[in-house]
This record gives structure tokens, sequence and C-alpha cells, in this order.
């Protein structure tokens, strides 16, 4: 702006100075208006809280006691969240299956039902699933609740693709002999 100015006091004396300074003032609203499309200004909405997506193994490698004490406890502690806070739900065995969306008046269900084949387990797609709707306007995290037992699938690369992302996934392990 200042070579505007000081290049518009040569032509001070040719024009009244009420259009002297019009021109100054106009030159130089067009030279912000350039500066601030050029740096391409974004407005970016934080939401509150955390947006928690449980995955839930419902394999045949998970026995069924195990798969009943997760769901109550996954209804129980999903219905402890603070009001800003979210939680989705999804079911993985073969393919993955989403019971919710990260909403902030979603619960965990009480049966986490999966309709798919059971004889496999492909937890890197629900992993990628689980990224695929996270919220963009909350801090997001993943929950995995399974035996471990991955026979499709690259779990740790799909882990690796979530931490570039900056979203933490926590293992709740299901243990048994």
């Amino acid at each position: 702006l200042v070579p505007t100015i000081l290049g518009a006091r040569r032509f001070w004396k040719a024009v009244s100075p009420a259009k002297a300074w019009g021109a100054i003032l106009l030159r130089s609203a067009v030279i912000v208006l350039l500066a601030v499309a050029v740096s391409h200004p974004t407005f970016v909405k934080r939401g509150q809280g955390l947006s928690l997506t449980v995955i839930a193994d419902r394999s045949a490698s998970v026995p069924v006691r195990l798969r009943d004490q997760s769901e109550r406890w996954l209804h129980e502690a999903g219905n402890t969240k603070k009001p800003e806070d979210r939680v989705g739900t999804i079911v993985v065995a073969a393919d993955s299956e989403i019971l919710s969306r990260p909403e902030t008046n979603a619960v965990v269900p009480e049966a986490l039902n999966y309709n798919g084949d059971a004889n496999a387990t492909d937890l890197a797609s629900a992993l990628r699933l689980a990224l695929s709707i996270a919220p963009k306007d909350t801090a997001n995290a993943v929950l995995l609740v399974s035996d471990g037992n991955e026979n499709r699938g690259n779990l740790l690369k799909e882990a690796e693709a979530a931490a570039a992302n900056g979203i933490p996934v926590h293992v709740l392990p299901l243990e048994y002999e």
C-alpha cells in the first residue's frame, strides 16, 4: 500500500483532493482484496467434545460369552458420555456394517447384531470405514473391541493411516483361552 500512496502523490496537483483520496482508497481496497484472495482464507468451525467410533468384532472367533459382556459394557459406557460428545458404532466380521454414525444423540445399541458372514474377520475394513465417517468438526478417536484374530486385510496399515490423520486407535482386547 505504501508504494501506491507514494506513487499517487505525483498526481495530487493535477486533480482535486477529493478525487486523489478517492483514487488512493479505491486502489488500496483493490490491493487488499487481491491479497486476501491470494491467501485462500478458510473459516473453520470447531465443535466441542469428542467423537468416538466403536468397532465391535462379531466374528465367530469371539466366544458368545465375551460378545455379550462387551455389548453390555459398551452400552453402559456409551450412555455415560458428556452431552457434547458423539458416539458411533460399527460391527465387523467378514464385512463391516454401520449401526450408528457419530452423532450427539446416538448411543451404543444394546444388541450389536451382525447379519453377515461371521466366519472371517476384516478389522482393516472396519477401521477404514470408521475413518471415513469421522466428523471433521470434533476430535476423533476409535475404540476397537476385538480378539485380534484377523484373517483379511491389514489392520496395521490402516492404523498407520489413522495415526497420520491424528486419530488415536484404542484397543479393548477380548482375551480368552
